[in-house]
């Protein structure tokens, strides 16, 4: 764990090796697609899908009763942390539109970039499938203006900040088995291919924040603005976004609802 806390404050991102078990991992791609259902509605980067943990219960347990909160916390180094949000992304067979490089934190309604991202592969995740890409160091850039992913859905643009472009370097591709894990910074530069194999490509990722952030509505159009409708400044509500404790010998990791 000390590895990848280094490797996570130097390059913005790091490789935790297995942290499902492999059937656990496809337990949880065949409950998203009965969760799906015959006939799914996908656009043209496949398959994204929110707070899957609050709808399939296998999820909720895996997330609320597993490794994950604790893991985050640890990582970060912090007693507690914030559940945000999750997602589960599916590229399907044959789906060749990429995903072009942007920082997570730009799509954030948030005061601050301080948090985690834990990418699990729920399938075999490839290059050919569309494994994530990562620039090493880019963290330590700053804030980006956010990159446009959807026609006609243009992020606010903020000529304050700089566009993303690449220079000399090159990215990291990180492969995944099933049940095996990334942790990104959400200022971290990361991209993914399309799928170009016969085989659905599909993860979970899970963001953590640090118990200091707080609501900032207006940096970034998100679900929850309309949902919630959060003030500027506020906390986030532990009914909503639960604590998730670090495990130590006096204090067991859990959920606080």
């Amino acid at each position: 764990m000390d590895t990848a806390h280094s490797q996570l404050n130097s390059n913005g991102f790091a490789k935790l090796g297995a942290i499902l078990p492999q059937h656990e991992a496809t337990s949880l791609f065949q409950a998203f697609q009965d969760h799906l259902g015959p006939t799914p509605q996908a656009n043209e980067y496949g398959l994204l899908r929110n707070d899957v943990w609050r709808q399939v219960p296998l999820f909720q347990q895996e997330l609320l009763n597993g490794p994950l909160g604790d893991l985050a916390a640890t990582l970060m180094q912090v007693d507690e942390v914030i559940l945000f949000q999750d997602n589960v992304i599916q590229k399907p067979p044959h789906h060749s539109r990429e995903v072009a490089w942007h920082q997570d934190y730009a799509y954030w309604p948030l005061d601050q970039p301080l948090g985690i991202t834990i990418w699990i592969a729920l399938t075999p995740v490839t290059e050919n499938s569309g494994c994530l890409h990562y620039w090493p160091g880019s963290h330590h850039f700053g804030e980006y203006q956010a990159t446009d992913f959807m026609t006609g859905t243009e992020q606010p643009k903020n000529n304050n900040l700089p566009i993303i472009e690449l220079g000399s370097g090159s990215s990291v591709a990180c492969p995944l088995e099933p049940g095996e894990a990334l942790v990104h910074h959400p200022l971290a530069w990361h991209m993914s291919p399309g799928n170009t194999t016969t085989q659905a490509r599909c993860g979970w990722s899970i963001t953590f924040l640090h118990p200091l952030v707080r609501w900032n509505p207006s940096h970034a159009p998100h679900p929850w603005n309309h949902r919630i409708s959060p003030t500027q400044g506020s906390s986030l509500n532990p009914s909503r976004f639960p604590r998730m404790l670090r495990h130590t010998p006096s204090n067991h990791a859990h959920a606080l609802s």
